[in-house]
């Protein structure tokens, strides 16, 4: 199974990321931040810890620290066609709360909700339509402490709202210190740590305490895909922000990301979010 490290844009205390690909990534992955996803095309079965249920457009759910879950789009997704999915997700610690919210009672419901989010919980919204699923769609636009009041409000809002819990029993995964450091983990934090500098596979390999043939077959196997595919994965969801965000030129954006040339990280790019740099910069790019 594999741990995921989510890593905030500068000046943020939490993360808002879209996805949009041919299919969702097909692996067992936890983190240990609440996760707020909204599907906003496709469908499939949706796994959380040992509940198995369908997901379609629209779908809202929270999803608690350290709950083993992956998305398995229908099949038509995996064959020959222009079908594509896209969901987008606010990552967050309990850290962006006040001290107090265990005592606080203008946090009481919420602390509720993230109580039950521990089994993960489905809302019943009016789908993509519905007023809230609008609110977290903008979250992105909003800066510095207005996003971070709004998610208070989206957060209140949601725990008014029925709900049920997908799982019942405790699924949480908590590592040891031994499983921290077992090469698949320590190669995945090493990358996450490292994505904006150079990355070689000896320098990965060395940190993991495995040859380089033996890392990456032993990534290949825990990821289903190969430490180099998911270190662009990391470097293009990083660049997401800044070409939203920034004024940067697009250059700037591909070496901030750790790109060695601009032309390598249009390719990448595109392959991995199906426009280019520049069409998402236009499509995304809030007025600054």
């Amino acid at each position: 199974m594999l741990y995921e490290k989510i890593i905030p844009a500068q000046g943020h205390s939490f993360e808002k990321r879209v996805f949009n690909m041919k299919h969702f990534n097909v692996h067992w992955h936890h983190h240990d931040e609440f996760e707020l996803i909204i599907i906003t095309s496709g469908f499939g079965k949706r796994f959380t810890g040992n509940k198995i249920a369908p997901f379609k457009e629209g779908d809202l759910v929270l999803i608690g620290p350290n709950i083993p879950h992956f998305h398995l789009c229908d099949q038509v997704f995996f064959e020959l066609n222009s079908m594509t999915v896209s969901s987008e997700a606010i990552y967050f610690n309990n850290n962006i709360f006040p001290q107090n919210i265990e005592t606080g009672a203008e946090f009481a419901s919420i602390k509720r909700l993230l109580r039950d989010s521990q089994g993960g919980v489905k809302f019943h919204t009016q789908g993509m339509d519905d007023p809230i699923v609008k609110r977290i769609l903008e979250v992105s636009h909003i800066d510095g402490f207005k996003g971070l009041i709004e998610l208070y409000s989206i957060l209140h809002t949601l725990s008014e709202y029925r709900y049920d819990i997908l799982i019942t029993e405790d699924n949480t995964v908590n590592l040891s210190e031994e499983e921290m450091q077992l090469p698949g983990n320590k190669a995945y934090q090493y990358i996450n740590k490292h994505f904006k500098e150079k990355v070689t596979l000896g320098d990965v390999a060395k940190y993991a305490g495995l040859t380089p043939a033996a890392l990456c077959r032993r990534f290949k196997q825990i990821s289903g895909k190969s430490l180099f595919d998911y270190l662009s994965e990391v470097r293009i969801e990083f660049s997401y922000k800044l070409l939203a965000e920034s004024t940067l030129p697009i250059s700037m954006v591909a070496q901030e990301a750790g790109f060695q040339n601009v032309s390598h990280f249009n390719r990448v790019f595109k392959k991995l979010s199906g426009v280019t740099p520049k069409e998402y910069k236009r499509q995304h790019q809030r007025r600054i």
